[in-house]
């Protein structure tokens, strides 16, 4: 999880807003506030509003549930969307506020 620091100053119960320990323990009482126990998808989504996110986060929770050294594998990871012009490296940073055709976003980001 990513905090802006006003969030991550209300959860993050003193510590380092860049330190990977600190930021998992701050999204734990993130989540918890936000009513995990009850819903875990519903707390998720209160922190992106975003269906496709939930869904993410879920898988990546049931691969890490199978076998928690996949975390080592996760860290400081690159992202790849799976799309039908094969596997798409995204840069860092990238947002879009809705889907675009592969071909599209190739033209404009050749891999």
């Amino acid at each position: 999880m990513q905090f802006l620091p006003a969030t991550f100053a209300r959860y993050g119960d003193g510590g380092d807003i860049f330190a990977p320990h600190d930021a998992i323990l701050a999204a734990g009482r993130l989540l918890a506030a936000n009513g995990f126990a009850a819903n875990p998808d519903r707390a998720v989504f209160a922190y992106n509003h975003s269906a496709k996110y939930v869904r993410a986060v879920d898988d990546y929770a049931a691969v890490l549930g199978a076998d928690p050294a996949a975390f080592a594998g996760y860290y400081r990871w690159d992202v790849y969307c799976h799309t039908t012009a094969g596997d798409v490296l995204l840069p860092i940073g990238y947002a879009a506020d809705a889907p675009i055709p592969v071909g599209e976003y190739l033209a404009n980001h050749p891999q």
